[in-house]
């Protein structure tokens, strides 16, 4: 069991927080990089791939409608399968190198970058867990998650049963 530093980055200011979780499998990231939700489109989505990289591209092309912006200036990640399907992690690739070089240039060296929603636990249907960081809210209502303004989570989870979750609680239960 070891340790594992979680560094929340704020969208205010860049500052970094750091909570650190003892106990850890051996397995989990030494040094996890929490950034804002905000900035990251979660989906759960049918990915088809040979490798990590055609998989990674298949999910961006089968994103690439909700997109703003060019693939080649994306970073994605998958989750593990589940059934077939994949949640799919994409944000801007100068945002990521962004946190990254923060991060490290305060000593740190992530090994894991994570939005703040996928520290909450997955919701059984028909619910959300929601739980608040600075401004935002971030929530999960299924196996994918988001971040937003307290008024518009309230619409997007109007229909769903909700559960406080406290983030820091959620963020060491997910080591």
């Amino acid at each position: 069991m070891n340790p594992v530093q979680l560094v929340f980055v704020s969208d205010d200011d860049g500052a970094l927080r750091t909570l650190s979780v003892a106990g850890a499998p051996a397995r989990s990231p030494r040094c996890v990089l929490v950034v804002p939700g905000a900035h990251v489109l979660a989906r759960e989505i049918d990915v088809a791939g040979a490798t990590a990289a055609q998989s990674r591209a298949a999910a961006l092309a089968t994103l690439a409608p909700d997109l703003a912006t060019p693939a080649d200036q994306l970073a994605c990640s998958l989750g593990l399968p589940n059934g077939g399907r994949r949640v799919a992690l994409v944000a801007s690739r100068v945002q990521v190198d962004t946190w990254l070089s923060a991060a490290r240039a305060r000593g740190m060296a992530p090994d894991a970058v994570l939005p703040d929603f996928m520290l909450l636990p997955v919701p059984e249907p028909g619910h959300a867990n929601i739980a608040t960081n600075g401004e935002d809210v971030v929530a999960r209502t299924g196996p994918a998650g988001f971040a937003c303004q307290r008024e518009l989570a309230e619409q997007l989870t109007k229909n769903l049963r909700h559960a406080t979750v406290d983030l820091e609680q959620a963020a060491v239960s997910a080591v």
